[in-house]
């Protein structure tokens, strides 16, 4: 997963660092979103807080971190675990 994000945020593009490292929930668990790897992204910290229980595509469209490439990023990344990893 790391790799698949060049060891940066999902959210923000920004290098992780074992100070700032964490893991997200692209789907908030609280919304009925699955413990899966295909549903987990790597991601700084301050991303992981900012976006805590919030719905992830309107979170991330208005954020000031918001890239499209990114997104397409996350969501490719989204659809090559569910195909390697299926439940």
């Amino acid at each position: 997963m790391l790799r698949a994000f060049d060891y940066k945020c999902a959210y923000t593009g920004e290098p992780l660092t074992p100070e700032n490292f964490s893991f997200d929930h692209v789907q908030t668990r609280s919304k009925n979103g699955v413990h899966h790897i295909s549903n987990i992204v790597p991601c700084t910290q301050e991303a992981n807080n900012r976006k805590h229980a919030k719905d992830f595509q309107e979170w991330y469209i208005n954020s000031k971190y918001y890239s499209l490439d990114r997104l397409i990023k996350i969501m490719a990344w989204q659809e090559f675990a569910l195909d390697v990893w299926p439940y």
